[in-house]
């Protein structure tokens, strides 16, 4: 009660005011709606593989891929070296936009458009053919 959401950004580490960037490969940015981006593909495979969940490509790895850039700036910022000894102590920082607080995702579906999105994929160069399960072809 009284908790309002925070809106993440696409990096609250670096950002030099500019909102989008021109390299596709930086994760440092915001992605076009419905673009086929390599750092989403990583996402959509990622969540597959490690976690069986299958996220659509325009709506749930987009998210995904945001949510673990501010992860992972918190896990970078929560790790810092100790005084004395070998192992890292963690740092609480109350000002990350995710501090205290726990993350539910709600699938919302979209996963009929995974073979259209994945089709995007494969005319940008940006998968191999065969992981795609067209009409008619076995696998």
């Amino acid at each position: 009660v009284g908790d309002i959401p925070t809106i993440l950004l696409p990096n609250d580490d670096n950002d030099n005011g500019s909102r989008r960037q021109e390299n596709p490969h930086n994760s440092n940015q915001y992605f076009t709606f419905g673009e086929p981006h390599p750092e989403i593909f990583d996402t959509y495979r990622t969540m597959i593989q490690d976690h069986d969940l299958v996220l659509d490509l325009l709506y749930g790895a987009p998210s995904w891929t945001i949510l673990q850039r501010h992860l992972k700036a918190a896990s970078r910022r929560a790790t810092t070296p100790p005084s004395t000894g070998n192992e890292a102590r963690e740092a609480f920082d109350p000002q990350h936009p995710l501090a205290g607080r726990s993350v539910m995702y709600i699938h919302s579906g979209g996963l009929e458009g995974i073979n259209t999105q994945l089709l995007r994929y494969k005319y940008k160069g940006l998968i191999d053919p065969d992981e795609i399960q067209l009409p008619g072809k076995d696998r």
